[in-house]
């Protein structure tokens, strides 16, 4: 969104596809969390902003080759994000086994029971954060020695609290080695093996980049950049500078 912004602005003709019913990606999920209600009104900013240009906003259309052979565009820009990754984990098993992205949208709704989230990221602390409304016991299994190191130092002294507060069960320098029958083995860095009984295991592993198309479209077209997500999976912010930085650089190549 910010590329297209951007774009317009310094003077091009600009079409922004997005294959989904609504604009923002990763937002959407990224402000459904507590105390993330920030994001969801950048999101909101950016499609008034949008509203205002002139960007010609196509929703609900992947962009493919054959797109790209019909319009061949001056420039591509390819900003299609990330895709989440799944723990390669002996005994998982998907009837209880579930992507995060699956409980933050409530396509699963997760009440009152005992939930261990694999992976304590920002986005593994976020998730328990988010069970947490809905009364669940809650156990983190992070490979690391700390959780969240790469959140804002307030907003992680916040949301540690609220989990201490809950009396969530957090094991840091750990991993799972097996599930098995709603049994979740892990073992720390002494080697020493705890069993879990859970009744969901939540994935929260990271994202990994998705630019398949990216690939495929620099052998037929001389002119496409990849930013955000799809490059190198990163933070909000970077994802904003970079449409801004790509529209800046993509204008003084033109004059």
């Amino acid at each position: 969104m910010q590329a297209a912004l951007a774009l317009d602005k310094h003077g091009f003709r600009v079409s922004l596809y997005e294959k989904e019913k609504q604009l923002g990606g990763l937002l959407n999920l990224a402000s459904l969390p507590p105390h993330k209600q920030q994001l969801a009104r950048l999101r909101d900013y950016l499609k008034r902003q949008l509203e205002k240009s002139g960007v010609n906003v196509l929703l609900e259309h992947p962009y493919d080759l054959k797109t790209l052979a019909d319009e061949y565009p001056d420039y591509l820009v390819i900003a299609a994000g990330s895709r989440p990754l799944r723990p390669e984990i002996k005994g998982w098993d998907e009837s209880f086994c579930l992507p995060f992205e699956h409980v933050l949208t409530g396509n699963i709704p997760i009440e009152e029971s005992h939930v261990l989230v694999v992976g304590g990221g920002s986005n593994g602390c976020e998730m328990a954060d988010f069970l947490l409304v809905g009364r669940n016991r809650i156990s983190i299994v992070e490979r690391m020695p700390y959780l969240a190191p790469d959140m804002e130092k307030k907003s992680r002294r916040d949301l540690i609290n609220r989990l201490e507060k809950a009396q969530a069960n957090i094991y840091t320098s750990a991993e799972i080695i097996e599930i098995n029958s709603g049994k979740v083995i892990i073992r720390n860095k002494q080697g020493e093996m705890k069993e879990i009984e859970v009744d969901y295991v939540i994935a929260a592993v990271g994202y990994a980049s998705n630019n398949p198309l990216y690939e495929a479209a620099q052998k037929v077209h001389h002119a496409v950049y990849l930013i955000g997500d799809s490059m190198q999976v990163g933070s909000i912010r970077e994802a904003i500078a970079q449409g801004e930085m790509l529209a800046r650089a993509l204008t003084e190549f033109n004059y």
